[in-house]
């Protein structure tokens, strides 16, 4: 081993185990986020449109959809801020693996390549596409869109649209 590599092979695999593990439990909690998200979400909405049908006064249905706008709202950011992280995790985590290569390319506990990439696609050199930004797609944009639709949901019941017309004379 005077060049640096390791020819322990159990040993290479377990640790590679290590790193695959990690990237695992990471994608678990952002299927675990993305799914409360979701059905938290659906209750809200549900909810919301509930109380559209009920008997409540215009200044008591106000004060519930600006408290469910917010709720909404917040949820979407906490889970769309906590599936950054898993996502940075899980990024880290690969490279932390890819940074274990020699100056020649080879990997110092897999020298022939064998092992599957420890997240996402191992990519050919000069390959393109970004697989693992699609593979991200939902985590990043679902709360994104959940939040415009409680601000677009809370500017038509508060007449913001209504309220910017007559300013502007129109």
């Amino acid at each position: 081993m005077a060049d640096g590599r390791v020819d322990d092979r159990e040993y290479a695999l377990e640790l590679y185990r290590a790193y695959r593990e990690k990237v695992v439990h990471e994608d678990a909690l952002v299927n675990q986020r993305i799914f409360w998200f979701v059905t938290f979400q659906a209750l809200l909405f549900t909810s919301f449109s509930l109380l559209t049908e009920g008997n409540i006064g215009p200044l008591a249905f106000r004060l519930c959809v600006l408290v469910f706008s917010l709720v909404g709202v917040g949820s979407a950011a906490s889970t769309y801020f906590s599936v950054s992280a898993a996502f940075r995790a899980s990024a880290v985590t690969a490279e932390s693996w890819r940074d274990l290569t020699h100056a020649d390319g080879t990997h110092k506990y897999d020298p022939e390549g064998e092992f599957p990439a420890v997240a996402g696609a191992r990519m050919r050199p000069g390959a393109e596409g970004n697989i693992e930004l699609l593979g991200k797609y939902t985590g990043y944009s679902l709360p994104i869109l959940v939040i415009v639709a409680w601000i677009l949901l809370s500017l038509i019941v508060f007449e913001v649209p209504d309220v910017l017309t007559r300013v502007s004379g129109a």
